[in-house]
């Protein structure tokens, strides 16, 4: 595919950047203007449910969210029916967790670099059924090593579950040989793909993932409240709904129903059916600028980036500074000063947005031995004079 990638083409896109110098797609990468198009179509033309009306207006929204889904399928490498759309990242994990048949004793691997929202669902797990949780300790890198996970995988073992990027160091995992692993010891393997998709390249066939929990509103720029739970070939066939109602299942008499094939079964009620347009013109976008192209862009800013914060005085760089460990999420420290008091000084002394606190990661901050974090996430929106004004006004803070 043709690389399309222009930085200033997608800066005039996201008309926020003319007054914000935004290092925060961590958390949330504003959508660009044919995203918002996307939506505002849907609210001012078809403002329809999905699946529900036989007139000519109604079909057209059930094609175009069928549509949406077929392109982000074909974003990750997967099939359509593996494609389950979620409100976030969090309910993709729960559906895995609350859905599998677990007993008393099994286990899960989960790894000390996890987000909470692929650590709290396991801990439930633990105090309602039983299960058992092993956490696999990352070194101060934020690096697995892939030897500790088939180490830690017991007969008890039943489910693999790891970021693929840390949110807090950004570090880069080697997922794909984690899921080889669990597939040799007949174990389910879920990756945590928020912080990824949108940033690297990723494939569900190569990574041979069971299951993948997807972010739309992170590096992808798609709405809020739009996520994919992934689930490869039957995996989807072992869970049971999170939720179920009308959509995901189909009343036959006064006491009795019949569930819906997947991924429909999983999406019981009203979709956030703008939300879900908006994230298949999200992806169409990246698609055109290469995601090769992004990774690439990410890549030089953030070389450039620890370049430049290096020649700071008072200043502690944590997480791998090799940039093809890193996809573009910096945590760094001012000495002496806390996290959201220097956040509130870049914005104050020159409308820089950075992410501050314990980035709801509280284990992976433990790693490297504190409490919070400020933390300079990159995209390819993003500038070396971004960077530059960045650099100049840390040590005034």
């Amino acid at each position: 595919m043709r690389v399309l990638l222009s930085v200033q083409q997608v800066r005039r896109d996201i008309p926020l950047l003319d007054e914000l110098v935004y290092f925060d797609s961590a958390s949330v990468s504003p959508p660009v203007r044919p995203v918002v198009d996307t939506m505002s179509e849907y609210y001012t033309r078809f403002p329809f449910n999905y699946g529900v009306g036989v007139f000519k207006d109604s079909i057209q929204v059930t094609k175009k969210l069928e549509d949406a889904r077929n392109r982000v399928a074909k974003f990750i490498d997967a099939r359509p029916t593996e494609v389950v759309f979620t409100k976030n990242t969090t309910e993709a994990i729960n559906i895995v967790a609350r859905g599998l048949d677990w007993k008393k004793n099994d286990e899960v691997i989960i790894t000390s670099i996890e987000h909470q929202s692929n650590y709290i669902p396991w801990l439930q797990l633990a105090r309602d059924r039983g299960v058992r949780v092993k956490v696999a300790k990352a070194d101060t890198s934020g690096i697995i090593d892939v030897g500790e996970i088939e180490r830690s995988i017991k007969k008890e073992t039943k489910l693999v579950s790891i970021a693929h990027v840390s949110n807090v160091l950004g570090t880069i995992e080697n997922v794909s040989e984690i899921c080889k692993i669990a597939r040799e010891h007949d174990v389910i393997c879920m990756v945590d793909a928020a912080q990824s998709v949108g940033r690297l390249e990723f494939s569900v066939r190569e990574i041979q993932c069971d299951f993948a929990a997807i972010c739309g509103r992170k590096s992808i720029g798609g709405p809020q409240g739009t996520g994919v739970l992934f689930g490869r070939d039957g995996s989807l066939e072992l869970l049971r709904p999170l939720e179920t109602g009308s959509r995901a299942a189909d009343l036959l008499s006064d006491h009795d129903f019949r569930t819906k094939p997947s991924p429909l079964k999983f999406e019981a009620g009203v979709l956030n059916t703008a939300g879900f347009l908006g994230l298949g013109k999200a992806v169409d976008y990246l698609q055109k600028l290469g995601i090769g192209a992004i990774r690439n862009r990410i890549r030089k800013l953030t070389e450039y980036a620890i370049d430049q914060l290096r020649e700071l005085n008072d200043l502690e760089i944590y997480g791998p500074l090799e940039s093809n460990l890193q996809a573009g999420i910096i945590s760094i420290n001012v000495k002496h000063k806390g996290p959201g008091y220097v956040a509130k000084r870049l914005d104050s002394l020159g409308r820089i947005a950075v992410g501050s606190g314990n980035h709801g990661s509280l284990a992976a901050l433990e790693t490297i031995g504190v409490h919070g974090t400020v933390r300079l996430s990159f995209h390819c929106y993003n500038t070396e004079k971004e960077i530059d004004k960045l650099a100049k006004l840390l040590p005034r803070t």
